[in-house]
């Protein structure tokens, strides 16, 4: 566990997908867990990192249209392991990634063929 979590909300995927990528290029943090709600129109993402990278990804996220955000430093223990259940349940619902994290998607959103 790093230092801080950073939340953000934003309007739809391809949005999110984009605001999430201009996070994590304006600073040192980690995609923790995404949620999808209302079909994929509000999706919210935790991101870690060390309080002063997450605040700087935040206000990154801020500045290109987020749509809510919040910061909590230093979490509690408790706080932690919602966390990480959420990373969990995510990543078990949507085929994510082996380290735990939750996903956008799955290979059969992405159209992959299995060669037939």
């Amino acid at each position: 566990m790093k230092n801080a979590y950073g939340f953000i909300e934003s309007k739809g995927v391809v949005t999110s997908t984009i605001l999430l990528d201009s996070v994590c290029k304006a600073a040192e943090v980690k995609l923790t867990a995404i949620q999808r709600r209302l079909g994929g129109q509000l999706v919210t993402f935790i991101v870690e990192g060390s309080v002063a990278d997450v605040q700087e990804a935040v206000e990154v996220s801020k500045a290109r249209g987020a749509l809510s955000t919040s910061i909590i430093a230093n979490p509690h223990p408790e706080i932690v392991r919602i966390i990480r259940s959420i990373s969990h349940a995510e990543s078990k619902e949507e085929g994510g990634n082996k380290d735990g994290t939750g996903s956008i998607g799955n290979d059969r959103d992405a159209g992959t063929d299995s060669g037939s």
